[in-house]
């Protein structure tokens, strides 16, 4: 008898990957991203920068706009459909208006509000809401500026390069830089860089770096307080959740995928809701490795209140949204776990998360680890039965 020649099996396998790969590119949905710097802007411009993705199905329109706290929103809007910005009104009143050609279905956006300094004196990690040395920084007093951009078009993608450098406001003074890398998708994908997040065409990759920024204390970690808000009612359901992998194929040693959802359990399709999506990793060196990484803590969800909400509404691209129903909540997430070192071991802190309207991506086993899966376990098997049944046949047949 005969037994299967493992070359022979190998030999095919890549072509099998290159099958599954070409078919997966073939078969999904693809945008086509534009952007613009101050968009309809002649004289007189603030920090605007807008990215149009357009699809089959919708126009997504992503607008950063850091003039005073850095909010990236989102714009889902009908096919063909047009945003502008009125910037005689920024000249006028410091106001930017925005218009649209048709109205947009769905709104969703992140706005960085503060970051925290804290002393972590018990070194457990946790930022502490009552305690005396906590440095609450509004992110509007860093001094934010266009860094630059790219757009690749091998990958269909722009990415945009935002930064800060230093802090100045009231008795504390900061050196050191924040940058912010802000990249949108026109397919589906895994980011190039760790931690590899999964992205969707309606999703946007935000890579936030506090980098040699000044400490006050020996023990200082660093917190962020972030505000999601939507075109959502406001009794909306707003979910954290923790979900477990036993795939960390793409980034090493990271086995959970945190996602905050914002939306009701009856929209089936999920068009009218939106997520920040993240694994609860930082890393410590620009050298993206395991052993340069620590952990997040992430904190409760909680409404927010009326002057926030009036933050969020008063925002330069939301006042003509006044008097349509917004859900606003607002959380913290910390950086670094007990027995890291703190932020003073490498002056360094890389955190990454997602944006995007509609199904948030779920993490799944890759071709390749089905086919190793495959090679390593099912053929074994058939060898052991293959041989079984031989050994099998040749007692019938002989009676040995």
């Amino acid at each position: 008898m005969k037994m299967f020649c493992y070359s022979r099996i190998l030999f095919f396998v890549p072509f099998i990957i290159l099958f599954c790969d070409i078919n997966q590119v073939l078969c999904e949905t693809s945008r086509k991203l534009s952007h613009l710097v101050n968009p309809y802007c002649n004289s007189t411009c603030g920090n605007l920068i807008m990215i149009k993705a357009e699809g089959p199905a919708d126009v997504l329109y992503y607008v950063w706009d850091f003039d005073s706290k850095p909010t990236l929103t989102m714009f889902a809007l009908p096919p063909h459909s047009n945003m502008s910005v009125d910037w005689d009104n920024y000249e006028k009143h410091k106001q930017k208006s925005i218009s649209f050609t048709s109205w947009p279905f769905y709104i969703f956006g992140v706005m960085i509000n503060n970051i925290y300094e804290f002393n972590d004196q018990d070194d457990s990690g946790i930022l502490h809401s009552d305690a005396a040395q906590n440095i609450k920084m509004p992110s509007q007093y860093f001094n934010w500026s266009i860094g630059g951009f790219l757009d690749d078009i091998p990958s269909n993608s722009i990415l945009y390069y935002l930064s800060a450098d230093g802090y100045q406001h009231e008795n504390i003074t900061k050196t050191g830089v924040i940058n912010i890398t802000a990249s949108v998708f026109g397919n589906d994908g895994h980011s190039e860089e760790l931690p590899h997040l999964l992205h969707t065409e309606n999703s946007s990759q935000v890579d936030l770096v506090i980098d040699n920024l000044t400490t006050s204390y020996d023990r200082s970690r660093f917190a962020i307080e972030y505000v999601t808000f939507g075109l959502n009612d406001e009794n909306s359901k707003v979910r954290l959740s923790a979900k477990k992998t036993l795939d960390d194929e793409n980034t090493p040693g990271v086995f959970i995928l945190d996602t905050l959802r914002v939306g009701n359990d009856n929209d089936i399709n999920q068009a009218h809701s939106g997520y920040l999506q993240w694994l609860p990793i930082v890393y410590t060196s620009s050298n993206k490795v395991v052993s340069n990484s620590t952990k997040t803590f992430e904190y409760d969800i909680v409404n927010a209140t009326r002057s926030l909400s009036d933050t969020v509404l008063n925002s330069s691209l939301l006042l003509d949204l006044r008097g349509f129903p917004i859900k606003v909540v607002s959380a913290n997430i910390s950086f670094g776990w007990s027995g890291d070192g703190f932020y003073r071991r490498t002056n360094y802190s890389s955190w990454s998360f997602l944006i995007g309207i509609g199904s948030s991506p779920e993490p799944e086993f890759s071709m390749m680890v089905f086919l190793i899966i495959a090679i390593g376990l099912g053929f074994p098997t058939l060898i052991i039965l293959g041989g079984t049944a031989f050994m099998i046949y040749r007692k019938v047949r002989y009676g040995d």
